[in-house]
């Protein structure tokens, strides 16, 4: 499956026939998608007349996977791209501006992806000088476009003598920056606590914390496997939820049950500011407004990974605001709260602090949990995440 998608990625669609061919390929996902459900539906009809529990359990595995592959392509299916017309007056300055530069362009290509933001391919090379930056050329299509462009960061970075093909993606309103604070369990070698934090694409920063069950080397290699299996497959072009669903399986197959394991995830729309909250098992989130006292905390009820083989994945969408702070904690630290309300405990320890730096954040509510314990009984992770508008000037974090 990996293989078939993986094709589709690197071959895409020609930019001559983009919305042409998407629609084929789409159409021919989507019908993939639907015949891999009825299957499974056929599957676990069938299943029912048996009471084999082996086997039962086997054909519950198949089934999964075929829903799982099913969402999969679906999903793909799903992934827009819709060839935009630039004006005739756009595309004259465009071109004009270019010349000036020196740059000779052609086949200018302008695309809009997933309904959201635009991206710009074209060939170029260089004709007058000796080179030119692909951020000079972001520059020129970003005034001319009347649209924030940067170079993609798979693109060459100078323009030569030679016809190269460049791409260059509208930057996000938004921008993040991210700070994270830990310590493992007194006398354990390393930490259970495994965390992640990525942008798999322009439009997405991922942020991932997985716990493993107590401490120690061995659930410090099952919660690494699980942030490594979700960053290859975000890198491999799936959506979170579907990556969850793909990795529970893994586990819950190949035993991994005696030893669950939390998984937590929040992805932020860099275009719109919303923010998507995936967990299996894992502990409160918290998001603290921007120069407001208030604190939300989004609370999870779902099992860890890999005890069902239908991932118990509960998902919670929220907006995010300039200036707002993502806190994402690991078991340890709510543990660690000496009272009997620790969410609402810990909910005002973040309310109370005035600090604008994720790092700085992190830093200090870490040494406030810990500050009266003699001994730290599990190991412990703050993720901490800002969102900033791109218009905000003289950024300072305190």
């Amino acid at each position: 499956m990996r293989h078939i998608i993986g094709t589709f990625r690197r071959n895409g669609v020609s930019d001559n026939n983009c919305d042409i061919d998407r629609k084929f390929e789409n159409e021919r996902l989507r019908h993939a998608g639907e015949s891999l459900k009825v299957l499974g539906d056929t599957y676990r009809e069938l299943d029912m007349l048996r009471k084999d529990a082996k086997i039962s359990r086997g054909r519950d595995a198949a089934v999964s996977q075929l829903y799982d592959m099913s969402d999969v392509f679906n999903e793909y299916s799903g992934a827009r791209c819709e060839k935009v017309t630039i004006s005739g007056k756009k595309y004259t300055r465009l071109t004009l501006a270019m010349h000036r530069r020196g740059i000779s362009a052609d086949n200018i290509t302008l695309v809009k992806k997933r309904d959201k933001y635009y991206e710009v391919s074209l060939n170029a090379k260089i004709v007058k000088t000796s080179c030119a930056t692909a951020k000079e050329l972001a520059d020129i299509i970003s005034v001319c476009l009347e649209r924030r462009f940067i170079p993609d960061e798979a693109s060459r970075h100078v323009i030569n003598r030679e016809f190269n093909r460049y791409v260059f993606i509208e930057e996000a309103p938004y921008r993040t920056i991210h700070g994270v604070a830990r310590c493992k369990k007194s006398e354990s070698d390393v930490s259970g606590d495994n965390f992640s934090v990525c942008t798999p694409d322009s439009i997405r920063t991922v942020m991932c914390l997985s716990d493993g069950m107590g401490s120690g080397r061995i659930a410090n290699c099952e919660s690494e496997i699980m942030i490594e299996l979700m960053e290859r497959f975000m890198e491999a072009g799936f959506m979170e939820t579907t990556a969850i669903k793909m990795i529970n399986l893994a586990f819950a197959t190949e035993n991994y049950n005696a030893r669950p394991l939390t998984m937590d995830v929040a992805v932020i729309d860099r275009y719109n500011g919303q923010m998507k909250l995936i967990k299996l098992g894992a502990a409160p989130t918290f998001i603290k407004r921007a120069n407001t006292k208030d604190v939300e905390i989004v609370y999870s009820s779902s099992m860890p990974a890999g005890v069902f083989e239908r991932a118990d994945i509960e998902e919670t969408g929220t907006s995010l605001s300039d200036g707002d702070m993502v806190i994402m904690v690991s078991d340890g630290i709510i543990d660690a709260i000496k009272s009997d309300n620790k969410e609402e405990y810990l909910q005002g320890m973040i309310a109370a602090m005035e600090v604008s730096n994720p790092k700085i954040f992190a830093d200090r509510l870490l040494r406030g949990v810990t500050l009266n314990s003699d001994m730290i009984k599990d190991d412990m992770t703050i993720i901490t995440t800002g969102i900033w508008s791109r218009d905000t000037k003289n950024l300072i974090l305190t």
